[in-house]
């Protein structure tokens, strides 16, 4: 291995990378996973846990939604030389989200 004295320059690259396009998919259904379940979230509280099968549906439908969210993120990664940050951002937030989730059918379950 080479020792790096103060002489050599350090090489940069200044092509701007294209973003993975499954990333912008992930992302749009993360947006929309959030949207469901936050609207769940606060009908459910403002109903004092009476919220029925519609807010049970909008629960479900958010969690399929960030399923395949984290699904296209997955999938993002494969493509080569692209940046990730979409497909970062989405898979973070949908690991939020199922867990968020997790935790409230757990509470339910439980009570």
């Amino acid at each position: 291995m080479k020792k790096r004295t103060g002489s050599e320059k350090k090489k940069y690259s200044y092509i701007k990378k294209k973003f993975a396009v499954n990333g912008f998919y992930a992302f749009a259904v993360m947006l929309t996973a959030l949207s469901l379940v936050a609207t769940a979230l606060y009908l459910g509280v403002s109903s004092a846990g009476n919220g029925g099968l519609n807010l049970g549906a909008l629960g479900v439908s958010g969690l399929l939604m960030a399923f395949m969210s984290l699904r296209f993120a997955f999938i993002s990664r494969r493509e080569e030389g692209r940046d990730y940050v979409f497909s970062l951002i989405s898979a973070a937030a949908d690991i939020l989200i199922i867990i968020a989730l997790a935790a409230v059918l757990y509470i339910g379950l439980r009570a």
